[in-house]
């Protein structure tokens, strides 16, 4: 079930975003570190899972980001 956090944040995206994702509530699905532009990185990969984080400014815009949780993924071998 989604938080109030979640829930708002969707409802937002599809509502105010530019992003294609806005279609999806705003996700992004699951994504590698260095995938995305540094400064989205820096807080996706830092920042605390389970609340909103922005504005962060990237070469794409303005964006609000919602960590909704993080896997650590075992480093090829």
């Amino acid at each position: 079930m989604a938080s109030d956090v979640e829930k708002a944040f969707s409802d937002a995206a599809v509502k105010h975003s530019a992003c294609p994702s806005s279609k999806q509530g705003g996700s992004l699905g699951s994504f590698k570190k260095g995938a995305m532009v540094p400064a989205f990185d820096a807080i996706v990969f830092a920042e605390e899972a389970g609340t909103i984080h922005g504005p962060v400014k990237t070469p794409f815009g303005a964006h609000l980001i919602y960590i909704q949780n993080r896997q650590e993924v075992e480093a090829s071998k």
